[in-house]
């Protein structure tokens, strides 16, 4: 079942909370903040085409861009998509 608006919002707070964290600017974490960043475009404007993420660097960015499109499908649950956790 597809994301209703509020479920949509949460998924954007929690991925803002990640990005927020103080280890997403260490190198090891480049992939992560890459796919957060992108993740949240995609949910801020609701795409659910697999466009626009061909300039990401890193499989795992790629992936969690990916898996933001399947959550807005309805294919991917939020606990997924926001479950991906910084390197420490």
């Amino acid at each position: 079942m597809k994301p209703t608006s509020l479920e949509i919002q949460i998924a954007i707070d929690l991925l803002q909370f990640k990005l927020g964290d103080s280890t997403i600017e260490e190198s090891f974490n480049f992939s992560q903040k890459e796919g957060f960043t992108e993740a949240l475009v995609i949910l801020k404007e609701r795409r659910e085409i697999f466009i626009g993420f061909e300039h990401l660097k890193t499989v795992r960015g790629r992936a969690i861009a990916v898996a933001a499109i399947e959550y807005l499908r309805g294919t991917c649950s939020q606990e997924i998509l926001c479950g991906i956790s910084l390197d420490k």
